[in-house]
């Protein structure tokens, strides 16, 4: 792949859905936990630069959010620290609690996702709950490990350039670029109603939305890994 098309918004979409069966811890430590298994599986093919977190005050016996009622402090925004050039990597949410890290591996953001939820709070009687973790910038594999930069093309014409990092598995194109802030290579989205999770992948960037390309069979890949952990995929 020498140049990327950006796609229409919102983009190829991808839709997933998981229950938690009669063995699954339902509270939403470990959903959250499940839900990082999620990007896990798909790390060989995109990884986050930046992630958002969004809580919700919910009812401890339901799971189910109480009124709209959040906490205080409800939104939280996790980035890498030294991001590549051009990338657009602000928080999602105003006021956002915003927290910095040398890489966004599977560690961190695990760290980081408890230390939220274990440090907020809601009224008593009440739990702290999460409705939605969004990877809104990320880093995105491509199939050929010599490409030093991604030429962007919106209509045929050229509007960007985005970086390319290297490293042991190869080179990966990062972005949004700061001209087109709501359009990352892949973007994930997920979220909790009350234990049901959804996760949504949107590609932006065209080596990953054509079937037949490596970066758009490498993803395929993924999504089944995906499926392995009994993620269902679904029209939306």
């Amino acid at each position: 792949v020498t140049r990327a098309h950006l796609l229409e918004f919102p983009g190829r979409e991808r839709h997933f859905a998981w229950l938690p069966g009669d063995d699954d811890a339902v509270d939403d430590t470990a959903l959250a936990l499940h839900a990082l298994a999620a990007l896990q599986a798909l790390a060989g093919v995109v990884q986050p630069l930046a992630a958002n977190l969004s809580l919700q005050c919910i009812d401890p016996q339901t799971g189910y959010a109480i009124g709209g009622t959040r906490p205080a402090l409800a939104f939280h925004h996790l980035r890498r620290s030294a991001l590549p050039a051009g990338v657009h990597g602000a928080a999602l949410f105003a006021g956002a609690a915003c927290s910095q890290a040398p890489t966004l591996d599977a560690a961190t953001l695990r760290d980081w996702v408890v230390d939220v939820l274990t440090g907020a709070g809601c009224a008593t009687g009440t739990s702290v709950g999460w409705d939605s973790l969004r990877v809104d910038a990320s880093l995105a594999r491509l199939a050929s490990a010599d490409a030093e930069s991604l030429p962007l093309l919106r209509a045929g014409t050229e509007v960007a350039l985005a970086a390319v990092e290297h490293d042991a598995q190869g080179a990966w194109a990062s972005g949004p670029v700061d001209a087109y802030p709501d359009q990352p290579p892949i973007a994930l989205a997920l979220s909790n109603d009350a234990g049901a999770l959804r996760l949504t992948i949107a590609v932006h960037w065209s080596p990953w939305s054509e079937p037949a390309s490596a970066e758009g069979m490498a993803l395929a890949r993924a999504c089944e890994q995906l499926k392995a952990q009994g993620w269902t995929e679904g029209d939306d």
